[in-house]
C-alpha cells in the first residue's frame, strides 16, 4: 500500500513540472510550424461575428518552456491572459490585458507573413501592451 501510494504521489510531483497542450490548442513550435490554425481562424470569425468564443495558444521559448495565452472573446470585448511562470529564464508572471479587437499586418520580406495582434487595449499593469502579440502566420503554414 505504501509502495502504491508513492507511485502515485511521485506521478504527481513529477507530472505537474511538465506542460501537455490539449488536442484544441493553437500550438506554435520552434520555427514557424502551427498546430490547430484553424481553430485560430474560426476565433477570428467569431469574433468578427459577434460570437463568444475562447483559444489557448502555447508557444515555446528558445529553450522549450511553454507561454501560455489564454484569449476569450465575450462579444464586445477581447481578453487575454500570458503566462510565463513556466520559463525557467524568463519573468515568470501572469499578465492580463483587454482589448477591443484584433488586427493583422502582413510582411513580405524573405517570405510572406501576417502577423495578429490584439489592439485598442487598455495598458497592462507593466505599461504598454504585454501580451497583446497573438501569432504570426507564414505563407505555407497549416
Amino acid at each position: 500500500m505504501k509502495k502504491i501510494l508513492f507511485i502515485l504521489l511521485s506521478s504527481i510531483l513529477l507530472g505537474g513540472c511538465s506542460f501537455t497542450p490539449s488536442n484544441s490548442d493553437i500550438v506554435i513550435g520552434l520555427g514557424s510550424e502551427i498546430t490547430n490554425l484553424d481553430t485560430f481562424e474560426l476565433f477570428l470569425e467569431n469574433v468578427n461575428g459577434g460570437k463568444t468564443d475562447r483559444i489557448r495558444i502555447v508557444s515555446y521559448t528558445d529553450e522549450g518552456d511553454p507561454i501560455i495565452k489564454d484569449v476569450s472573446y465575450d462579444g464586445s470585448s477581447i481578453y487575454a491572459e500570458t503566462d510565463t511562470t513556466r520559463d525557467k529564464f524568463g519573468p515568470s508572471r501572469v499578465e492580463s490585458i483587454t482589448c477591443k479587437s484584433i488586427e493583422s499586418k502582413v510582411t513580405v520580406t524573405s517570405e510572406k507573413s501576417e502577423e495578429y495582434f490584439l489592439s485598442g487595449c487598455e495598458p497592462s499593469e507593466l505599461g504598454g501592451n504585454f501580451g497583446s502579440h497573438l501569432l504570426t502566420k507564414y505563407e505555407g503554414s497549416s
